[in-house]
């Protein structure tokens, strides 16, 4: 089997951001969380990295989009999660949170903008 270097790329990356989750999960946020910016940021990362991984999920073959200009396919993936992320911190329909945070909503737009900038970078 044959992997190319762009997916051991992607896949060393996804072990970084998993490595970074639980780090922050089981170190950082309830050790620092009390404070203020370690804890907007411990708060704020989950969503980041979830927003930057969300962007990965070929959303044009699920609603079977036209693929001629990928960027275009890029741009319209990211302000979709974009949405449902937004639309899941002020209703929560997956999750059970009642807390609101405008921080969560700027980390998935951080965590969303990394992602486009990444698959930019790496070669659409």
């Amino acid at each position: 089997m044959n992997i190319s270097r762009k997916t051991k790329n992607d896949m060393f990356l996804f072990i970084v951001l998993f490595f970074i989750y639980a780090l922050n999960k089981y170190y950082i946020r309830p050790n620092y969380g009390n404070t203020f910016i370690l804890g907007e940021i411990s708060g704020s990362l989950p969503n980041l990295i979830g927003a930057f991984i969300f962007s990965f999920i070929p959303l044009e073959k699920i609603f079977r989009i036209n693929t001629l200009n990928e960027k275009k396919v890029i741009y319209l993936r990211a302000l979709i999660i974009f949405i449902l992320l937004t639309s899941e911190e002020f209703f929560p329909f997956f999750t059970s949170s009642k807390t609101f945070d405008y921080f969560d909503i700027f980390g998935s737009g951080i965590g969303i903008l990394l992602a486009i900038k990444y698959i930019e970078n790496r070669g659409i």
